[in-house]
């Protein structure tokens, strides 16, 4: 996930994303070469940007991570 300290909805993520047991990985658009680089590659606009396999979110919906989930799974 890429993200920024003073995105609420990266908050927001983060916290779903932990009460729901789910692994993740964060990097921060204002601490990172990488994460400003991943941004601009991907043409993304703001934060979050979540990752997850070929899916991409931009912003979050707690329902459509369950959906990439389940699409990564398979199910």
């Amino acid at each position: 996930m890429l993200s920024a300290q003073w995105c609420s909805v990266c908050k927001r993520a983060k916290s779903y994303m932990n009460s729901h047991k789910i692994a993740f990985e964060e990097w921060d658009i204002d601490q990172s070469d990488y994460a400003r680089h991943q941004m601009n590659e991907l043409g993304a606009k703001g934060v979050p940007v979540i990752l997850l396999g070929k899916q991409k979110m931009v912003g979050f919906s707690s329902e459509r991570l369950e959906e990439m989930i389940k699409e990564c799974r398979g199910t």
